[in-house]
């Protein structure tokens, strides 16, 4: 997922966490104002998730908090406050200027800390194996594995068994959840 986050002084991070939660933990430490998420979007993969960030940081280079330092993900709120106040639409259109683009149903705005079906429910539906392969392509929700398997798209590591493996795994999921 690509999460912007805030501590309060006019500055937002644009970056990549798996896990939010430990991702802003992490980044806590070195900052004495408390770190709040106000926006996640969740994309397919870890790596359309790295091309997003990436459009957003050339999409919003002029406002980096550190002019000299192309490498600082700290941007200044009042040049991105496109970027903060984005819907779905919006948000759309900032990607497709970069070749990329985006469900709208990905974007969690009213509750950015929100994940619809954690990934680690499925996990003892599945063997490690192929729990692992989901979580290092980026898998954050259950969701974003079924778009995946309704879109047909391949994910690195699992061939056509292993694919329905995981499709009855998620039918196995979803029916525990409606109680039969």
């Amino acid at each position: 997922m690509v999460y912007l986050i805030t501590d309060g002084s006019g500055f937002y991070k644009i970056g990549v966490a798996k896990r939010l939660k430990e991702r802003i933990a992490t980044l806590q430490i070195g900052n004495p104002r408390e770190l709040i998420a106000v926006k996640t979007i969740y994309f397919d993969s870890i790596d359309e998730d790295y091309r997003a960030e990436r459009a957003f940081h050339d999409e919003y280079n002029d406002f980096r908090a550190i002019k000299e330092k192309q490498r600082s993900e700290w941007f200044a709120e009042n040049g991105i406050m496109e970027l903060i106040e984005a819907n779905s639409e919006d948000l759309s259109r900032i990607l497709e200027k970069h070749n990329l683009a985006i469900p709208p149903w990905e974007i969690d705005i009213e509750d950015p800390r929100k994940i619809k079906t954690p990934i680690e429910r499925l996990r003892k539906y599945l063997d490690t194996k192929t729990y692992c392969i989901l979580l290092e392509n980026g898998f954050a929700t259950v969701e974003a594995v079924e778009r995946c398997i309704e879109r047909q798209r391949g994910i690195r590591g699992i061939g056509w068994k292993r694919w329905t493996y995981i499709v009855n795994s998620i039918e196995d999921l979803r029916n525990e959840e409606r109680g039969g």
